[in-house]
């Protein structure tokens, strides 16, 4: 893929992402079933980077569970990355 098409997808996906950021975060509340599955194979106190954390339905499920944890989310669309900080602890 040419790095002008690569660029392109990029921005068509920030700004889909910036027009359905609110009903996309409401439609992830639950958190995905291999979420749980994750929780045995994390050492205590990891730091946990998420990249792509949209709305941040994974860092809120990591830290109700290990609030050991050290997470950053990063995304590129900023309504999401908002929603992310409001819901997300730190």
């Amino acid at each position: 893929m040419s790095e002008r098409v690569a660029q392109r997808l990029v921005a068509l996906n920030r700004a889909f992402y910036e027009q359905v950021s609110a009903p996309f975060a409401r439609s992830r509340a639950t958190p995905q079933p291999g979420f749980r599955q994750l929780l045995p194979h994390l050492p205590a106190g990891p730091a946990v980077l998420d990249v792509g954390c949209g709305e941040g339905r994974f860092g809120r499920f990591l830290l109700s569970h290990r609030p050991d944890l050290q997470y950053t989310g990063l995304d590129f669309t900023a309504s999401l990355l908002e929603l992310a900080a409001a819901q997300v602890p730190g």
